[in-house]
């Protein structure tokens, strides 16, 4: 198990792979995968600056994320359930807690953000065979959503994004959260 805990007493892991039956359980992610991969980046560290007007903290980079999948202490306070056969995580340590910013599911994917209270449309849904999100600690981030099938006699099977009470099904889309484009081919 490895939580802020283990990352405040000095372990600074920089990837961590899991193979299995892999149950993820968090306040921010919960889900099951067969293969977990998460890559942590460390930001070098700026020399320490003078304290006043100018001060920064050494240990950060950049300000706070109010991202849609942000994830870590500076994250708008969201859950979600990722389900898929592989999952890959990119983060970059912002004061000592991982900040997602790339998300890669393959292989039968369910990928549900918990309903905020007091929402009255449905949160996001995404049910699909490949999802890649990025910038997804930017308020506009980028997902790609593929549906599965297509070769080797298999008919196409849509993805289908549910969100804000509406729902798009396709072969493959891509879309921008922060501006709610969609580019369907």
């Amino acid at each position: 198990k490895l939580d802020s805990k283990s990352l405040a007493s000095g372990i600074s892991p920089e990837r961590i792979t899991a193979t299995g039956r892999v149950g993820i359980e968090s306040t921010e992610l919960n889900g099951k995968v067969n293969q977990l991969v998460i890559k942590i980046e460390q930001p070098a560290l700026a020399p320490p600056a003078a304290t006043g007007a100018g001060a920064t903290n050494p240990g950060s980079v950049g300000g706070p994320s109010k991202a849609p999948f942000a994830f870590g202490e500076s994250a708008p306070k969201r859950a979600y359930y990722i389900e898929g056969v592989t999952l890959e995580i990119d983060a970059v340590l912002r004061d000592r807690r991982p900040d997602v910013h790339a998300i890669r599911v393959d292989g039968g994917v369910i990928f549900e953000e918990s309903a905020a209270v007091g929402a009255t449309d449905p949160p996001l849904r995404i049910v699909a065979e490949h999802l890649r999100v990025t910038g997804a600690n930017t308020p506009n981030a980028q997902i790609e959503i593929i549906g599965g099938g297509g070769q080797n006699g298999v008919p196409p099977q849509d993805a289908e994004i549910t969100a804000g009470g509406a729902e798009i099904k396709a072969p493959a889309l891509r879309l921008n959260r922060g501006t709610s484009q969609a580019i369907i081919n």
